[in-house]
């Protein structure tokens, strides 16, 4: 078997910057940010690309057992796992890449890409869809928050494909576009009648109201409250979103690896956070899915990576930089 090679996302025909001005993130493999004295135990299953398999194959193994006669709130609970286990899938598989006989020529056949852009640009999705669907069942289905929280939501979604199809070209479309004005409707009145709604300032009621909100949270607190301290969520919401947009930031930093090795570490990322949220997902199908729940019990390593992420997730990225600076 040939050895894979590593190709870098620059060749030397490219620009480089020798001095680039803007400073290389990395993630060494040193796991830095938890304690010095952690316990052998915990060094066995901090991230790592097998830890990281390990939690996609938990995902899948629950994602293939039939859910039948789901109610529409568990329904969405189930679309949500399906768009996070997809968007899990093809992270895991630009961590692991394997050589592709339809890119060869021009592509050497012994070589692979280390797409770190793209694994962030996707990490940034999964962060989104782990902290609305902990948003919408972190508290389990039922309850006038979770029937408000599900009224907004639908209301949006509505409203989004509505903007959608006269986009596109087919406004006015018959029953169709008739039918949703209609549920649009019933669902301002469930809304305006909601005791939860009302008791919110004049202000936000507006917002929520003329479309520009579909959430009672705002994206930090939705992070926070789903177990992602809110500087931590701030910080990689940011990074992330600098390569989703393909920021002056994001492209700078392309040209700042110089060698195979650099672009693998930019994998860290991914696979760190990749098994923190796809774990904390599970787990929240769990609360939306009874079924799941017992499927979770069953699991003693998604047990074992929910009580290491429930210690570990919390952690403040600013203390525990401020704290590696000062021990260095």
């Amino acid at each position: 078997m040939q050895e894979l090679r590593i190709l870098l996302l620059h060749t030397e025909s490219l620009p480089h910057f020798p001095n680039p001005p803007r400073q290389l993130i990395t993630y060494n493999r040193s796991m830095q940010e938890f304690p010095p004295d952690i316990s052998p135990e915990v060094i066995a299953i901090m991230p790592n690309k097998d830890n990281m398999r390990k939690v996609v194959h938990s995902a899948l193994k629950i994602w293939n057992v039939p859910m039948n006669n789901l109610s529409d709130e568990q329904g969405i609970a189930y679309d949500f796992f399906t768009k996070n286990i997809l968007c899990s899938v093809s992270i895991f598989n630009i961590v692991n890449p394997v050589p592709s006989p339809l890119l060869s020529p021009p592509l050497p056949s012994n070589q692979v890409f280390s797409d770190f852009p793209s694994a962030i640009v996707l990490l940034r999705s999964l962060f989104e869809g782990y902290i609305n669907m902990s948003y919408l069942f972190r508290q389990g289905i039922g309850g006038d928050l979770f029937d408000l929280k599900l009224a907004l939501w639908r209301r949006h979604s509505l409203i989004e494909l509505k903007k959608m199809t006269e986009s596109s070209g087919f406004k006015g479309v018959g029953s169709f576009c008739e039918s949703n004005e209609e549920k649009i409707k019933q669902l301002e009145t469930q809304i305006n009648s909601s005791t939860i709604f009302n008791s919110l300032s004049n202000g936000k009621k507006e917002k929520i109201l003329k479309e520009d909100e579909w959430s009672l949270e705002s994206t930090n607190v939705k992070a926070q409250n789903g177990g992602i301290p809110g500087p931590n969520a701030q910080f990689f919401y940011k990074y992330w979103s600098g390569y989703a947009h393909s920021t002056t930031y994001a492209i700078e930093q392309v040209s700042t690896i110089n060698s195979a090795e650099n672009a693998v570490d930019m994998m860290f990322n991914p696979i760190y956070y990749t098994d923190l949220l796809l774990t904390k997902i599970i787990q929240v199908y769990g609360i939306a899915l009874p079924i799941v729940a017992e499927l979770i019990k069953k699991d003693g390593f998604i047990v074992q990576r929910i009580k290491f992420w429930d210690t570990y997730a919390n952690r403040d990225i600013k203390k525990m930089n401020k704290r590696t600076q000062i021990a260095n």
